[in-house]
């Protein structure tokens, strides 16, 4: 295991904007940094990336544009795009979710893809769920699942999407 103190130290075995091991990772430090990772394993409290890939990562917080990883545990994941086995998290914020099971707090996403059991305990919410499985479950324990209205309107040959918030005031 290759343990970091510091980001100086993170610094000396960038090459060509990525962190690179064969090894697992131990950063013992906020890690802010514009870099891509890519290791076995990584544990740490907080990282913030450009995109993260690993066997397993246990993390506090994850920022980061991509996370391609076998196992995720976390409390929150901010992700445009999550590739993942498993996720266990206390909320995930993303774009797109392509995983095998999912188990949150909150769940926040544009599209959710998952294989057998996708299912937040306080709040589910997505433009899409799809399950891949043939008896595959999604669901929300204290609340319904909230499909986000997707609406898209054009300006000067651009399409645009809207909240719904957004598209009620236009329609005022």
């Amino acid at each position: 295991m290759k343990i970091y103190k510091n980001q100086e130290e993170v610094e000396k075995d960038v090459v060509n904007g990525t962190l690179k091991m064969c090894d697992d990772i131990k950063f013992e430090f906020d890690l802010n940094m514009n870099i891509d990772i890519n290791a076995y394993n990584i544990n740490a409290n907080n990282i913030k990336a450009n995109d993260i890939k690993a066997y397993d990562i246990d993390v506090n917080d994850i920022k980061a544009y991509d996370i391609d990883a076998n196992n995720i545990k976390a409390y929150d994941i901010d992700a445009y795009d999550i590739k993942a086995n498993d996720i266990d998290a206390y909320d995930i914020k993303a774009n797109d979710i392509k995983a095998n099971d999912i188990d949150a707090y909150d769940i926040s996403a544009s599209n959710i893809n998952y294989y057998a059991v996708c299912f937040a305990y306080n709040n589910l919410s997505c433009k899409s769920i799809k399950g891949r499985r043939k008896n595959c479950k999604h669901f929300c324990l204290d609340v319904d699942i909230k499909i986000k209205n997707q609406h898209k309107i054009t300006i000067d040959n651009k399409e645009i999407e809207l909240s719904q918030e957004s598209f009620n005031s236009l329609k005022e």
